[in-house]
């Protein structure tokens, strides 16, 4: 994957990297990039507050409470997107 310059460091890096990723990578639309950065920000907010993100102590026990949390908050019909979400953030992370 061809490096995102950025000018901002942690989180944000990471998403801005993310967000490079979803449209000319991933083929996603602006809607769904819209709310895969909203969901990925929240799971890193979630899981580091305001620290730079340690992604090695991220456990699946974090992400779980994350996505149970956030699916219980929406319709039955919208409850697969937090995790689809998180999914394709975590693949992104993983192929980076």
């Amino acid at each position: 994957m061809e490096a995102v310059p950025s000018s901002v460091n942690g989180a944000e890096h990471w998403l801005e990297a993310f967000d490079w990723h979803l449209e000319p990578v991933a083929g996603v639309s602006v809607g769904r990039r819209k709310n895969c950065l909203r969901i990925a920000r929240g799971l890193l907010q979630a899981a580091f507050g305001n620290s730079d993100p340690d992604f090695s102590q991220l456990r699946a026990e974090h992400v779980a409470v994350f996505v149970q949390t956030r699916a219980a908050k929406r319709a039955p019909t919208c409850r697969k997107d937090p995790g689809g979400a998180v999914l394709t953030f975590l693949r992104f992370l993983s192929s980076s």
